[in-house]
């Protein structure tokens, strides 16, 4: 089975096995590649995304989503500035000291990038192995992934180990997918889900929370080349990100109010549809936290998808009107 040519796996590099392994969480690699280009030419090293401001770490992750991934390896390569010379150690229990690196991200640093003896379960290998024992256990349970890493123990060679944990995530990746193509697959023959006859029952999950959603209205206010917008702040998901006014529901619409295009986006367990309007203004008026900012210095700062997609609309929109 040959591998697939991923940028990250063309120079092995500590740090940028750890930008391309947070990239990948929840995201597919085609997806990441761009991105991941993008961030090492703005962050080629840990002393430089270490000196970058919160802003231009969000605005390179634009797009991305989880955006608090973007944040842990910003407080991570602060932390490795602050503690360790801007490199990144190599044990497990060093490792795991920095902020938002867990038990795979470490495995993954160890093994392709140090190319020691250790385990890196992602979603790829737990979804193999689960198949070839035939595992009953939920894939979320922490009990279920240590299982997974006594078995990989037993596997991983000691001469050349990061081979067969890059083989069996590529595996995952090009054939123990979720159709699974089991007449393509090395090792079927071993395989108890495959002689049991039910591939596709497994890896065992929880049930997912049902799709909440939800309706937003966005003023989108203008005095003459100026827009409000606001960084959301606190703990919420959307923190550090920038957006237009926006409520559930708004009792009357300004007398002059544009309708742009709805937008729909989703996030987590949420679908939000947003009806945008661009609302423009003879007096320039104040709100506590927002700031007023020309489209230029909109281009600049990270936005939230939903509010990305309705920046993009009105750009659009004024482009024509014009």
């Amino acid at each position: 089975m040959n591998a697939r040519k991923l940028p990250w796996r063309e120079d092995c590099t500590p740090y940028r096995v750890w930008v391309s392994e947070v990239m990948l969480q929840q995201t597919q690699a085609v997806v990441v590649i761009p991105y991941f280009h993008r961030w090492m030419q703005k962050f080629p090293v840990i002393e430089s995304l270490a000196l970058a401001s919160k802003e231009e770490v969000l605005k390179m992750w634009e797009g991305l989503g989880y955006y608090s991934r973007a944040l842990r390896l910003y407080e991570g390569a602060q932390w490795l500035v602050r503690n360790r010379n801007g490199n990144l150690p190599e044990t497990r229990k060093s490792l795991e000291e920095i902020p938002g690196i867990g038990p795979y991200t470490a495995g993954a640093i160890l093994s392709f990038a140090f190319k020691k003896k250790a385990a890196a379960i992602d979603g790829n290998v737990l979804r193999v192995l689960t198949r070839f024992y035939a595992i009953e256990d939920c894939i979320s349970k922490l009990l279920t992934h240590r299982r997974v890493g006594e078995l990989l123990d037993v596997h991983l060679e000691r001469r050349s180990p990061f081979v067969t944990m890059e083989a069996l995530i590529e595996l995952g990746a090009l054939h123990c997918k979720k159709e699974p193509e089991c007449h393509l697959c090395p090792i079927k023959k071993g395989c108890k889900a495959f002689a049991l006859g039910k591939v596709s029952e497994f890896p065992k999950r929880k049930k997912r929370d049902k799709i909440v959603k939800l309706t937003r209205i966005a003023l989108i206010y203008q005095y003459k080349d100026l827009f409000l917008v606001h960084r959301v702040e606190g703990a919420r998901v959307m923190s550090g990100l920038y957006e237009f006014y926006s409520s559930e529901k708004i009792d009357s619409l300004p007398k002059r109010a544009y309708p742009l295009d709805k937008v729909v986006h989703s996030y987590t367990k949420y679908r939000v549809t947003i009806s945008p309007y661009l609302c423009p203004l003879q007096h320039k008026m104040n709100l506590s936290g927002y700031k007023w900012l020309d489209q230029e210095s909109l281009l600049k700062l990270p936005f939230s998808a939903g509010h990305r997609k309705i920046l993009l609309s009105l750009l659009d929109f004024l482009s024509s009107s014009s």
